[in-house]
């Protein structure tokens, strides 16, 4: 039986685990916040390429990413780098399809709608998320969280709205699409996270570039495209899925997609800054619906952790 004595050596114990998880929880956070804000440039690159084709885009980007996040890979396991790619083994082979081919959606609902059609309808992802998490890893999932991906799918539902009135639906689905593939992947990254899944990202790198070679039509693009193609993948999209594969050891999903929002909500902004591609009435409303969704998630998330 415990005695009093036991309690009193368990509690403080218990307290340093806790605030070691919280610590490395807004760690976490902060880890995603980076990645947001890295990748919500991938719409104004896509917007400032001049003649190479969706096709060839992802051709070269992909490739680069493969290159680069192998690596980085190597780097940072030297002489074990094969032996933990290994240790990834059906997880990367089931997490990086599943990636890849997100990729290759999101870069065709780019081709096909605006910007800001697809990053707010991609947005969509926390709710997949939480449920396949919830399905799947048992991972509780707080009302304040439900509340907001509720909320969001609302503003989902203002930007559908508006591809059927405009034509462009068939951007909107690919969207759509992607936000699911990449609740899949992000719930994998979860349930594996005590093994490296950047070996998923190279793995989602080889498969995007391969389909994305198989489709062109050629390989000829001017070196301006080359350039901007061969650093969008091999720094941008290499360091933003670095961060994102980072925090997922330390966020749930539900919360991990949800913080990652902000790339939805950041991106359009970039486009029409730079090169003044501006959204119609109501995908502004849907976006300003998903962002206070997520303004509101975020002070909830504050107050608990302050109570």
């Amino acid at each position: 039986m415990a005695t009093p004595d036991d309690f009193d050596v368990a509690a403080p114990a218990v307290a340093v685990a806790e605030t070691a998880d919280r610590a490395l929880y807004r760690r976490g956070v902060l880890l995603v916040l980076c990645s947001a804000l890295t990748l919500s440039l991938n719409g104004l690159i896509f917007r400032m390429v001049d003649d190479a084709s969706a096709w060839q885009v992802l051709f070269y980007r992909s490739s680069a990413l493969a290159v680069a996040m192998t690596c980085l890979f190597s780097l940072r396991h030297r002489a074990r780098a094969v032996a933990e790619f290994r240790r990834a083994g059906r997880s990367a082979l089931l997490a990086g399809p599943l990636l890849g081919v997100a990729g290759v959606c999101f870069i065709q609902a780019l081709n096909h709608t605006t910007v800001a059609n697809t990053l707010f309808t991609a947005s969509s992802v926390p709710l997949f998320a939480a449920v396949f998490a919830w399905v799947f890893l048992g991972e509780r999932v707080g009302r304040a969280t439900w509340i907001a991906i509720g909320v969001a799918l609302c503003g989902i539902g203002v930007m559908v709205l508006d591809g059927i009135g405009s034509g462009t639906l068939l951007g909107n689905i690919l969207a759509l699409t992607t936000a699911v593939l990449f609740a899949s992947f992000v719930v994998t990254l979860r349930a594996m996270r005590h093994v490296d899944m950047l070996a998923a990202v190279i793995v989602s790198a080889l498969v995007s570039s391969s389909i994305g070679g198989f489709m062109a039509a050629d390989f000829v693009i001017s070196t301006r495209d080359l350039l901007m193609l061969l650093a969008w993948g091999g720094l941008l999209s290499c360091l933003g899925h670095s961060l994102f594969t980072a925090a997922s050891r330390h966020v749930p999903a539900a919360d991990l997609t949800l913080i990652g929002m902000s790339e939805m909500v950041i991106g359009p902004f970039w486009v029409w800054l730079v090169i003044d591609e501006t959204p119609a009435g109501l995908s502004l409303l849907g976006g300003a619906i998903v962002a206070s969704a997520l303004i509101g998630w975020s002070l909830s998330r504050r107050k608990s952790a302050a109570s």
